[in-house]
């Protein structure tokens, strides 16, 4: 669960615990809101690491990456 694994990294505080929630619901999928608390001289080793590991734990679920399709076409003449 994503919940357990943000509150392995170091320097998340137990309290409040973190959160994961859905934003909104998109063509690409959901859009997740993910808050990890901790204190300020944390925030940067906090973030990098929490994206890193939202990265590597859906990769190794292997969800499908999100894919946009365009056609381009040349006007007649």
């Amino acid at each position: 669960m994503l919940k357990d694994r943000i509150a392995k990294i170091p320097n998340v505080l137990t309290e409040p615990a973190p959160d994961v929630e859905i934003l909104q619901f998109t063509l690409a999928g959901p859009v997740l809101a993910v808050r990890p608390y901790c204190n300020n001289t944390h925030y940067w080793q906090v973030y990098f690491d929490t994206n890193r590991m939202i990265r590597d734990s859906f990769a190794s679920a292997r969800y499908p990456v999100p894919e946009q399709h365009f056609r381009v076409q040349s006007p007649a003449g």
